[in-house]
């Protein structure tokens, strides 16, 4: 345990260093990595590439980003503990459980969370710089929102 805290807390350290994460985003990042060493080298393996490429689409073209948006996006380029626990919470805790049995289960779980968190991250990062209308992956129609109903 004293392995996996200081070298995710090592990480983690760096990444605060050059701005990548505030304070309270390198916390949660030593834990949700110290989580993935616990799981072992693949555990490392998805969490490093969902991380350094986030980071990396975050830094491609982010002055054209925020120019875009106006500051409509909340988040600025520090992830914090909100947004480094919504993205590997789930995952931490499927690398954890990993150890104690079911590990395919658990890998299958783990595996899917960091998809979805990266799916997210990403469609994010190039959605905002290239624009456009929004695609239903399904049907490759234009995505249009439901529309609300004013309740009487």
């Amino acid at each position: 345990m004293i392995v996996a805290l200081a070298s995710a807390g090592a990480a983690a350290l760096v990444a605060y260093r050059f701005r990548l994460l505030s304070s309270s985003g390198a916390v949660a990042a030593t834990l949700v990595g110290a989580a993935a060493v616990i799981g072992g080298a693949d555990w490392v393996a998805l969490l490093l590439f969902f991380f350094i490429s986030s980071t990396a689409l975050s830094a491609w073209r982010s002055a054209e980003r925020e120019q875009r948006t106006g500051g409509l996006i909340e988040k600025g380029g520090r992830r914090d503990a909100v947004q480094v626990l919504a993205n590997g919470g789930a995952f931490a805790v499927a690398a954890v459980l990993s150890t104690l049995g079911d590990t395919g289960t658990w890998q299958a779980i783990g595996a899917g969370a960091i998809a979805a968190a990266t799916a997210d991250t990403w469609s994010t990062e190039v959605g905002t710089v290239l624009g456009g209308t929004p695609r239903l992956i399904s049907a490759l129609a234009r995505f249009r929102p439901a529309r609300r109903v004013a309740s009487p």
